[in-house]
């Protein structure tokens, strides 16, 4: 994330290290060379409208970040690319679970009367990845 400014968590065994850019979360745990390497990403997208940091690297690619990510807009890019799967494992009244062929899990708020879900904005999207950080 370049010269972008975290917030660095490491567990008191060093069992795994999390890193908060604010749009960016990476978590990641130790390897047999004394590296850290990446299990997971956050894009905590619901954080944009509370005007938070936004790595240096991103925000050098983007012109215009809204404040909301809308999930159908969201929708509309990713389901050309192979699509969506609704995740019938997680079924909470208030999020819709989805599961990208490319293994990202898009969580999207909803906000319906009577408890019915309503696909609305984009709270967060998790990624899979594999990054290497030195220790």
């Amino acid at each position: 994330m370049g010269d972008s400014e975290f917030y660095e968590e490491v567990e008191k065994k060093r069992a795994w290290m999390r890193r908060d850019y604010g749009l960016v979360q990476i978590d990641f745990n130790p390897d047999k060379e004394e590296e850290w390497v990446s299990f997971g990403m956050k894009l905590s997208v619901h954080r944009l409208e509370w005007g938070t940091s936004i790595p240096i690297p991103i925000a050098a690619l983007v012109a215009d970040i809204p404040e909301k990510i809308y999930f159908d807009d969201l929708r509309s890019v990713i389901e050309p690319r192979g699509g969506l799967v609704r995740r019938a494992d997680l079924n909470f009244r208030d999020e819709i679970h989805y599961l990208t062929e490319a293994g990202a899990d898009i969580v999207a708020t909803t906000k319906g009367k009577g408890g019915e879900l309503v696909p609305d904005c984009v709270w967060e999207v998790n990624l899979k990845s594999r990054m290497i950080a030195n220790r």
